[in-house]
């Protein structure tokens, strides 16, 4: 099976499908493998009946939540639909699988000062060089609205410090973009590489965002770094997506057309955008509720009136 997964992925490559998906269907087909030598099932064991309990498995003693049992779905039906273009099944154990209802529920993001926090935590628990290395990829991340697979993508030469842009960046859907950054990036991107020139770093490295082992950061070490600095503020579990959606929210909130933000984030579709409209107006109902203080209310309640 370890041969048809990796084939597979590969395959997924060959589609351009974003290196997140690709990582994310990789875990998942290693749990189902995993799951196959746990329970003494085989390759041939890929029933119905098998599948199904794969994807109503307890983890940890909790059950699946619906995003991740949607997700390790979706991994399994473009996979068993890979094996059949290939003839090397006959048929899809899962095709009566449906997918299951997901909540509604606004994205997570940070408000401009709780941004502003979360910067001065890194601040206060990093150390140079690492520290000039992770502000230039959260100014990168706010800043552009990038996905954190197209940071991880970056290279040196991509830099176009005239114009203010990265180039030839291959975002969701294969498509190669030029991604503009504003006046906030190139002081931390300088800072970032004054520092790294003094790293041990292979000459024929070009990552923007290396380790300090001098390698390119991958996908999962981005999020590790998130995650470390998440505990340390205590507030809100930040990951890189977070801060693509703080900046859209944002850029709402200030009153930009939701058609140059959709362009700017590379969706595909207006209404995938429009969420962010629904974040906004819950700021904007937060923000009226701080007029509402303890006294004045307090008043209010005692004298029917306002004083």
């Amino acid at each position: 099976m370890e041969s048809l997964i990796k084939s597979f992925l590969k395959h997924l490559e060959d589609l351009n499908y974003s290196p997140l998906t690709v990582l994310r269907y990789g875990r998942v087909l290693a749990k189902l493998h995993d799951f196959l030598r746990q329970t003494s099932r085989g390759e041939n064991a890929l029933t119905h009946s098998t599948i199904s309990l794969f994807l109503q498995r307890d983890l940890q003693g909790k059950k699946h939540s619906v995003e991740t049992r949607n997700l390790e779905l979706a991994a399994l039906r473009t996979f068993f639909g890979y094996l059949l273009d290939e003839g090397i099944v006959s048929e899809n154990p899962i095709s009566k699988i449906e997918f299951a209802r997901e909540p509604r529920r606004l994205p997570v993001y940070l408000s401009h000062s709780e941004y502003q926090e979360f910067i001065e935590v890194i601040r206060r628990t990093t150390k140079s060089p690492l520290l000039e290395r992770n502000l230039a990829l959260v100014f990168v991340l706010y800043n552009t609205g990038m996905r954190v697979s197209e940071v991880a993508s970056l290279n040196i030469e991509m830099i176009n410090w005239h114009t203010h842009e990265f180039q030839g960046v291959k975002v969701k859907g294969g498509e190669v973009v030029n991604i503009p950054f504003n006046s906030e990036v190139p002081k931390k991107l300088n800072e970032w590489l004054k520092k790294r020139k003094k790293m041990k770093i292979d000459p024929s490295e070009n990552a923007l965002f290396v380790s300090q082992k001098g390698k390119r950061l991958s996908i999962r070490q981005i999020e590790s770094i998130f995650s470390f600095y998440s505990r340390k503020w205590g507030k809100k579990n930040v990951t890189p997506h977070v801060l693509r959606h703080s900046m859209a929210t944002e850029l709402t909130a200030r009153g930009e057309d939701i058609q140059v933000i959709s362009e700017i984030l590379h969706h595909r579709s207006l209404n995938t955008t429009k969420i962010y409209r629904h974040l906004a107006e819950d700021r904007r109902r937060k923000a009226l509720e701080k007029l509402v203080t303890k006294n004045f209310q307090k008043n209010i309640d005692n004298s029917g009136k306002s004083k």
